[in-house]
C-alpha cells in the first residue's frame, strides 16, 4: 500500500471514528434530568434561590409538609426578592394573581428564568393537592428547583420533564397551571447576565 493510500485509509479511519463517537454520544451520555444538589454557580448566579435554599436547610434539609415544603421554599424565594409575604402561603394561594401581584409578582404566558411555575390538580381521591417551584438557568438550559416529597427534598429538575409531569397531573389544563415573573425581572436579568458572564465578579 502507497504511503497516499495509507494516509486516506488513516484518515478515514479516524472520521468514521469521530462519527461513530458523536452517534454514540447520546447513548453513553444521557441527558441529566435530576440532580439532588444544587450546584454552586446556580446559587450563585440567582442569589435568590441560595437563601431559600438555605432557609430549607436550615429548616431540617429535607421535605417536611407544612413546615418545609414546596410552597416555603417558594415563599423564603419570595422574601429573597425583598418582597414581604404576609402569611406562609399554600399552592392554592400561590395560584392566586391577586395575592402574586401582592408579594411582586405577575402573572405570564411564557416561562423565563427566575419565574414562579406553581399547579394544582385533583388525585386520585377528587382531593386537590399543587407543587410549585423556581425556574433557573444551567448547562445552558431551564432547570426547576423545588422541594418534592416524591424526591425527599429539594432537587433541581429538568424544566421539560417537570413540564411533563405538570401536564398528566392537571390533564393539560392550562387554567391549573401558572407562571409568575417579578416585577423586576428586567433590571433582575441585567444583572444575572453579569454574574453568569463573569464568573470571577
Amino acid at each position: 500500500m502507497s504511503r497516499r493510500v495509507k494516509a486516506i485509509a488513516i484518515t478515514t479511519g479516524l472520521i468514521g471514528a469521530t462519527v461513530g463517537a458523536v452517534l454514540l454520544y447520546p447513548a453513553l451520555f444521557p441527558k441529566v434530568l435530576l440532580v439532588k444538589k444544587i450546584p454552586a454557580e446556580v446559587l450563585r448566579r440567582q442569589p435568590e434561590i441560595q437563601v431559600a435554599y438555605r432557609q430549607y436547610q436550615s429548616k431540617g434539609n429535607e421535605y417536611i409538609w407544612g413546615t418545609n415544603d414546596c410552597s416555603i421554599l417558594v415563599m423564603d424565594y419570595i422574601l429573597a426578592t425583598g418582597n414581604p409575604v404576609p402569611f406562609r402561603p399554600t399552592t392554592e394561594t400561590l395560584m392566586s394573581d391577586k395575592f402574586m401581584r401582592e408579594v411582586g409578582f405577575n402573572p405570564e404566558k411564557t416561562i423565563k428564568t427566575g419565574d414562579i411555575l406553581v399547579y394544582r390538580y385533583k388525585n386520585h381521591d377528587n382531593e386537590w393537592r399543587g407543587h410549585t417551584g423556581v425556574v433557573v438557568w444551567h448547562d445552558n438550559r431551564q432547570w426547576v428547583v423545588h422541594n418534592a416529597a416524591s424526591h425527599e427534598g429539594v432537587v433541581m429538575e429538568d424544566l421539560e420533564q417537570f413540564q411533563a409531569l405538570t401536564a398528566r397531573l392537571t390533564k393539560s389544563n392550562k387554567n391549573q397551571q401558572k407562571i409568575f415573573r417579578r416585577n423586576d425581572w428586567n433590571s433582575w436579568y441585567a444583572e444575572f447576565v453579569n454574574r453568569r458572564d463573569n464568573p470571577a465578579n
